[in-house]
């Protein structure tokens, strides 16, 4: 369904091209997506014994976001948020990510956005804070 009425792509052809449900290829077939309302956020998820933080975008509220049964027994706490068009989200998301790729934490629960984690330490902490705090205020 994903290939046909979404329009991203075979998993072949998607492979590589984003995490999640995004990709370039998705925005390419949906151009009326990329200026979408989107919001860039950084939350720290607690499942039992492990914490991480995850980066990561979504076209709703963060609260919507995580009111999925899957996320039910976890706590979360949203660090940042930016609000921006989807595709400028998306973007800025698959940047902070290549740059954490070092610090990825893989977490023994698989939940969406479980590929979007990574250890809590001062690099983290650096990167977020050089994204979120000094983003440009018009974007924020």
């Amino acid at each position: 369904s994903n290939h046909i009425s979404l329009k991203q792509g075979c998993p072949q052809c998607n492979k590589g091209s984003g995490k999640g449900g995004y990709s370039h290829a998705y925005f390419q077939h949906n151009p009326d997506e990329q200026t979408r309302s989107g919001i860039l956020y950084a939350a720290v998820i607690s499942n039992g014994t492990e914490k991480s933080i995850k980066i990561g975008i979504t076209a709703k509220t963060t609260q919507q976001r995580f009111d999925r049964g899957e996320y039910k027994t976890m706590n979360i706490q949203i660090l940042h948020e930016r609000h921006m068009p989807l595709y400028e989200a998306f973007c800025m998301e698959q940047d902070i990510i290549e740059r954490l790729q070092p610090h990825r934490f893989f977490t023994n629960a698989q939940f969406s956005g479980h590929t979007e984690c990574f250890r809590i330490c001062d690099d983290v902490n650096s990167v977020i804070s050089e994204v979120f705090i000094n983003m440009p205020s018009t974007i924020r």
